[in-house]
C-alpha cells in the first residue's frame, strides 16, 4: 500500500468535468440517503414512543442506494488515480473489474472477536436520539470519494469484507457534545430536527473513533508497514495500526509474497541494467537510475515493497543510491 495524494482543485479540461458532474451527482445522492434516514429514524422513534405499539425487532435501515453511481466515481478513480492499481494490496486490476471499495462501510459494521479466526460480530453505536442501536453503516459517506477506493476483488469481498476496526467507539449520525464540536474541523450538520446533530466527514470520524485501518488517502503506509527482501510484510515498530491492516486487508497472503518478491527481484535488475548501460559519468548513470525509479513509482505494481527492497539492497551493498 502506498499513499495516494489526489487534489481534485487541479483537474483540467475534460478530467475537470467528468470529476464535476461525479460530484454534482453525488452531493444529491448524498442528500437523498440522508433524508431517507432522517424520515426513518423519526418515524421509528414515533412507533417506539408509543406504548399501544408492539416491540420492534432490531430494525434496519435499508436505503436505496444508487450503485451505478459510486461505481462510477470508484473506476474513474482507478483510471485516473490509482494507475490501475488496487488501493490496498497494490495488485494491478486485470481482466475483472474493479470493486468499489467503501473504506467505512454504507451498510453493516463488523468488528473481528476472535484474530486468526476472523469470527466477527456487529458494531454498535449511540445514535442521535441517545438509543443503543446496530450500526446502520455510514450511509452519509456512501458517495464521498474519500470513502471510496478501487480494490480487487480478493481485498474487498475476501478479506476487509465489512469489517472496521476502532480503538475508541464507533460513530454514526452524532449528537455532540459542544466540547466535541470545537475540536472538529470538517464537520457538517444536515438534521432538520436535532440540534448539534452531524454527518462527520472522514477526517472527523478519524478522531472520534481512531480507526485502526490504513487508508491511502491520509495515511504514510510506510510508517506503519515494513516488506522484507522476499516479499513479507510486518507491522513497521510494532504498529497497532499495521497490524490490524495486514491481517484485515490480508496483505500477508503467501501468493502476495511472492508476487512482491518477483517484482522486487525484477526491479533491482532494471535499476542495475539502467546503470551499466549508461555511459558515461556518475552524474548521467544517476540521472538514468532516477528515471528509471520515478517511472515505476508512477506505474509499478506493489512499490511500497519494491522500494523497500530498494533500500535494503542499497544498505547492503552499497549501490548508487537514487535521488527520488
Amino acid at each position: 500500500m502506498i499513499r495516494i495524494r489526489f487534489d481534485p482543485s487541479s483537474l483540467t479540461g475534460v478530467k475537470r468535468a467528468e470529476w464535476g458532474k461525479l460530484m454534482a451527482d453525488a452531493n444529491s445522492a448524498t442528500q437523498t440517503v440522508i433524508s431517507e434516514w432522517e424520515d426513518w429514524r423519526r418515524k421509528l422513534t414515533e412507533w417506539s414512543a408509543d406504548p399501544g405499539n408492539p416491540p420492534t425487532p432490531e430494525p434496519q435501515f435499508e436505503p436505496k442506494f444508487d450503485t451505478d453511481l459510486w461505481k462510477g466515481i470508484s473506476n474513474w478513480l482507478l483510471e485516473n488515480v490509482f494507475s490501475g492499481k488496487c488501493a490496498y494490496c497494490e495488485t494491478r486490476i486485470r481482466r475483472m473489474p474493479a470493486d468499489a471499495e467503501h473504506f467505512r462501510p454504507k451498510g453493516r459494521v463488523s468488528v473481528v472477536t476472535k484474530s486468526g479466526k476472523r469470527k466477527t460480530d456487529r458494531a454498535k453505536i449511540v445514535d442521535e436520539y441517545g438509543a443503543e442501536i446496530v450500526h446502520p453503516g455510514y450511509f452519509w459517506l456512501a458517495y464521498t470519494w474519500q470513502n471510496l477506493l478501487p480494490t480487487c476483488i480478493i481485498c474487498n469481498r475476501k478479506a476487509k469484507r465489512d469489517i472496521f476496526p476502532v480503538s475508541k467507539i464507533h460513530r454514526g449520525v452524532s449528537k455532540l457534545e459542544e466540547i466535541e464540536i470545537k475540536k472538529l474541523k470538517y464537520k457538517e450538520i444536515r438534521h432538520s430536527a436535532l440540534e448539534n446533530v452531524y454527518y462527520l466527514k472522514p477526517e472527523d470520524l478519524d478522531k472520534l473513533e481512531n480507526r485502526l485501518l490504513l487508508n491511502p488517502y491520509f495515511d504514510e503506509p510506510g510508517k506503519h508497514l515494513i516488506f522484507g527482501i522476499d516479499g513479507s510484510v510486518q507491522p513497521r515498530a510494532n504498529s497497532p495500526v499495521g497490524k490490524y491492516s495486514i491481517e484485515i486487508y490480508n496483505l500477508d497472503d503467501p501468493e502476495l509474497d511472492r508476487s512482491r518478491s518477483i517484482e522486487q527481484f525484477r526491479f533491482f535488475q532494471d535499476y542495475l541494467d539502467a546503470i551499466g548501460r549508461t555511459k558515461g559519468d556518475l552524474v548521467a548513470k544517476r540521472a538514468a537510475a532516477d528515471q528509471v525509479v520515478t517511472d515505476y513509482i508512477a506505474n509499478g505494481e506493489y512499490v511500497a515493497a519494491v522500494m523497500d527492497h530498494m533500500e535494503a539492497m542499497m544498505r547492503e551493498f552499497n549501490f548508487l543510491r537514487p535521488n527520488v
